[in-house]
């Protein structure tokens, strides 16, 4: 029954009462992420995602950045949102954009599914420094209810930071993506 619920979630199947249940849909590829791995990739991506915002508020404090660039500002806008891709969610992303530049890019331009591209595009200079690390994890509680995945499921973390051409840390983010859902794919060589 489990089974046949997370096969409806994802918009494969549908059952009828009375009648039984049917294959709606061939399944399309069961990768809905590839991590970016360079700037220009991260750029040109539009991932093919809905969102469900979570929270959206004003951050007491900005975390730890996950690197060691650019000055923390004074204050923070604070985004979590859910990413799905037929309606079966995969990831989760906690950003931390930096006050004046939210306010003076506007609330809507951010309901695009990377913040860091809308940053790019709206700051005077564009993002200057920018950095990410993928990590392997597993899944909190909370997480696990996310993403409806088990506690302690295999999960990708992606932390990305950026500055502006002023040296202030503008961005900060870590999304967490279900481990069956996602991939990093690189390039070693191409002669």
């Amino acid at each position: 029954r489990h089974a046949l619920g997370l096969l409806e979630a994802e918009g494969l199947i549908q059952r009828q009462q009375g009648r039984g249940t049917f294959v709606v849909e061939k399944p399309a590829s069961k990768v809905f992420y590839r991590v970016p791995p360079t700037w220009d990739e991260l750029l040109s991506t539009v991932p093919d995602i809905e969102f469900d915002v979570l929270e959206d508020g004003v951050a007491d404090r900005l975390p730890s950045p996950a690197h060691a660039i650019g000055t923390v500002a004074p204050a923070y806008r604070f985004l979590r949102r859910r990413m799905l891709r037929h309606k079966v969610p995969y990831g989760i992303g906690t950003t931390y954009i930096e006050a004046r530049a939210f306010e003076a890019i506007g609330h809507h331009r951010f309901a695009r599914p990377v913040p860091m591209v809308v940053l790019n595009e709206h700051l005077a200079g564009g993002i200057a420094t920018a950095q990410q690390t993928v990590r392997a994890a597993i899944a909190d509680l909370r997480t696990a209810e996310c993403l409806a995945l088990e506690p302690g499921a295999p999960v990708l973390t992606v932390a990305r930071s950026a500055t502006d051409a002023q040296g202030v840390l503008v961005y900060e983010s870590l999304g967490v993506f279900r481990g069956d859902f996602v991939e990093v794919h690189m390039s070693l060589v191409n002669r």
